[in-house]
């Protein structure tokens, strides 16, 4: 509680793992905080961290990765609420970044094993800010807009590792 006291509120409250923006929640006071701590404790859920809320358009930014290429760049847009998630009723369009976007995108890439993942990134005066990297990224709502794109780019990644 005092690392939330300690951001300034308000914070987002996030489980280490999981999908589909469960358990997210937004910690607007201490009131609140205590609250979503305590129902994470009756879970055992005690493994998530805290990130400080941006103020941002009602989307994000999520890149697929696939090796050392960016296969696919998303907006996902918030259905109701805050959360940019297409399970809770999102959508998704493609998003078209500039390459200086691209490039540091690629940059955080860099900074894991190759692989297949997915970097969310929120849109802010200053630029981009990663707030998640996802080694076990979904990409259906990417699909929607780039097809086929994403699993070939897959299939031509996974045939370069013999």
């Amino acid at each position: 509680l005092s690392t939330a006291d300690n951001m300034e509120y308000p914070v987002v409250f996030k489980p280490a793992s999981g999908s589909w923006g469960r358990m997210i929640s937004l910690l607007e006071n201490e009131n609140i905080a205590e609250t979503v701590f305590s129902m994470n404790d009756m879970v055992n859920e005690n493994s998530y961290y805290l990130q400080k809320y941006v103020n941002r358009p009602p989307r994000d930014v999520r890149a697929i990765v696939v090796g050392d290429n960016i296969s696919a760049t998303i907006y996902r847009y918030s259905g109701e609420g805050w959360k940019t998630n297409l399970a809770l009723g999102g959508k998704v369009e493609k998003a078209v970044l500039p390459e200086s976007q691209l490039d540091m995108l690629i940059k955080v890439a860099h900074l894991f094993d190759p692989g297949i993942i997915g970097i969310d990134a929120m849109e802010t005066d200053e630029g981009l800010i990663v707030h998640e990297i996802n080694s076990r990224v979904e990409f259906k709502g990417a699909s929607k807009v780039y097809g086929n794109k994403i699993i070939n780019d897959i299939v031509q990644y996974l045939k370069t590792l013999d």
